[in-house]
């Protein structure tokens, strides 16, 4: 993937959580006006109300608040990476001492990849939340809890699909800086510090 692919998936990430976080509150806000009295906070998975409480704003936006923070989280998440590129003792990756010797135009793509990585988890928790919000109880007082299980899997698939994405392009890196060294150009250790940025992809 070149510098201008990368940014185009990452602005689709951002703009799909913006979205996602957007329409979660839209959601929530619209259901407050139809609901009763008294609410269902929370729900067994079997879609049985199993909390009940007052109808307020402070639990109409519960979920999309609790949404919003998780997500912010995550992308607290991405700007870590910044911070293990200058404390490269504490990050885990496979093959590490063989990526941090390589470098810096060889590691600055996962560099850029493992920031990625957090933007892109944000999308399916964000669509959780989203798909929570919009859901309401039947007419027999039980939530249809399937729908939440879709976007779930979804992360957990991301996350599978996103670790071995990394995990090979760590390995095609040190591949490449083997090739070059076996072909006489100079190898020198990167470690992360030459760049205190992600280059200039925008990431």
């Amino acid at each position: 993937m070149n510098d201008a692919m990368e940014v185009r998936a990452v602005r689709a990430a951002h703009g799909l959580n913006v979205l996602f976080v957007i329409g979660t509150f839209a959601a929530a806000i619209a259901n407050h006006a139809r609901q009763p009295a008294r609410i269902p906070l929370h729900f067994d998975l079997a879609g049985v109300p199993d909390r009940w409480g007052d109808r307020s704003w402070g639990n109409t936006l519960a979920v999309p608040l609790v949404g919003l923070a998780i997500t912010a989280l995550i992308y607290a998440g991405a700007r870590i990476v910044g911070w293990a590129r200058r404390h490269p003792e504490l990050l885990d990756l496979p093959d590490k001492k063989a990526f941090l010797a390589l470098p810096p135009d060889l590691q600055e793509p996962i560099w850029r990849q493992m920031k990625a990585l957090f933007y892109w988890l944000a999308v399916p928790q964000t669509l959780v939340f989203l798909t929570m919000a919009a859901l309401a109880p039947g007419d027999d007082g039980r939530l249809r809890v399937w729908p939440i299980f879709v976007p779930t899997a979804l992360l957990f698939a991301l996350v599978a699909v996103l670790a071995i994405r990394l995990s090979r392009a760590v390995r095609r890196a040190i591949a490449a800086g083997a090739e070059r060294a076996r072909r006489g150009a100079p190898q020198r250790p990167g470690q992360g510090e030459a760049s205190g940025g992600f280059g200039g992809s925008g990431l």
